[in-house]
């Protein structure tokens, strides 16, 4: 082991770690307070946490407080155990709860030749150590010198399938935090493809209008509790336009669809045009969260009248159709008395919204994507 390891004070500055390890070659480096160990700083510790924390920052504020020692006068099969079961890199050797020297898996994959022998299992290197073999290289009571410090080396171990785990205080969350930037970032794309080609798709009809994550065949709604006397109306509505169309609408507790950029619909008089019988607002909120856009859409259909005819009306506003100045359209600012939908309206809806391949990029709740695609790279980020 190396009986005098680099250490700190929780104090010490993160400028003073970066110069540390920018002048050795030691892989961490312990942070003690009265002689215990207290903590401990990676190299990878300092590198994904520089951009969130000040040079002029205390050490504390970027350590690991999770330390595993070992006493002294442990065997070194109890020091590859705990190396293995931890899937850690490096011990702390203490004496009496004091930190008397540092061992890495290096260390002894070095010292104990040919032993202890390494294999690498589902990310994890596993060590063997044939305590006989060792002993015959040296004497059973001289002290091993363990001496480095280095970043273990597991060039040696034969075609690994995947690299070694990092120490134990990064929880293995960098993996799961790649697994989901992988996972996400596609869907980013796609979404920005999504909105490149529906305003193409919907400039193919007249009296269209672009409605942000439109046209798709798959609609996410939910009514709110001002709607409960007439919430059979509505479900009866779109289930009608459903079966016309070939559109599906999904309903989610309120108001979980509005929140991930689906339709929120509620009752009641809409202030300000107390002669309207319903009303659909559709917008976007834009704003920068650290080096991301992000940008929520939503739909919220008011009703006044909750009959079916004004209910479908609100609802292909939402959609993307615009009004016509045709009394017999169902578009049309005034109400008719039926709600029979428009005959070219259905077409172009089982046209673009149904069969066309381009639509199904926004099936996906937009909102939904940003949310977590913004996190992800934050995360990433920092």
């Amino acid at each position: 082991m190396n009986n005098n390891p680099v250490t700190i004070s929780p104090s010490t500055t993160i400028e003073e770690v970066r110069s540390i390890f920018n002048r050795t070659n030691y892989w961490s480096i312990y942070v003690v307070a009265a002689s215990k160990p207290v903590g401990v700083i990676t190299r990878n510790d300092l590198k994904n946490r520089l951009r969130s924390v000040s040079l002029s920052d205390q050490a504390e504020k970027i350590m690991s407080s999770s330390v595993y020692a070992i006493n002294y006068n442990a065997k070194v099969e109890d020091a590859v155990s705990l190396l293995e079961q931890h899937r850690i890199t490096s011990l702390a050797i203490t004496n009496r709860g004091r930190l008397c020297g540092v061992v890495t898996s290096g260390d002894i994959r070095r010292r104990y030749h040919p032993v202890p022998s390494a294999t690498l299992k589902n990310g994890v290197i596993t060590y063997t150590l044939n305590v006989e073999t060792a002993q015959s290289e040296s004497s059973v009571t001289e002290e091993p010198d363990f001496s480095s410090t280095e970043e273990p080396d597991v060039s040696e171990i034969e075609e690994p399938e995947s690299p070694p785990a990092e120490e134990e205080h990064e929880g293995g969350g960098g993996d799961l935090l790649a697994f989901l930037f992988a996972l996400v970032v596609p869907l980013l794309i796609l979404s920005f493809l999504s909105n490149i080609v529906s305003p193409y798709l919907l400039s193919q009809h007249s009296y269209m209008m672009f409605v942000f994550g439109n046209p798709k065949p798959v609609y996410f709604y939910d009514i709110d509790s001002s709607c409960n006397d007439y919430d059979s109306n509505i479900v009866s509505a779109l289930t009608d336009l459903s079966g016309e169309t070939g559109v599906k609408f999904i309903r989610l507790p309120s108001p979980l669809a509005l929140i991930i950029g689906g339709t929120g619909y509620g009752c009641g008089e809409i202030a300000g045009s107390p002669s309207y019988a319903g009303e659909a607002e559709s917008g976007r909120i834009t704003g920068v969260a650290g080096p991301c856009i992000l940008v929520l859409a939503w739909n919220k259909v008011r009703l006044v009248d909750t009959n079916e005819e004004t209910i479908l009306h609100e609802t292909l506003h939402t959609m993307g159709f615009d009004h016509r100045p045709d009394p017999g359209s169902i578009m049309y600012p005034s109400q008719r008395g039926h709600p029979q939908v428009d005959a070219d309206i259905i077409d172009f809806i089982k046209t673009n919204y149904v069969s066309n391949l381009f639509a199904y990029l926004n099936v996906l709740p937009l909102n939904l994507i940003y949310i977590l695609g913004v996190t992800i790279l934050l995360m990433w980020y920092m």
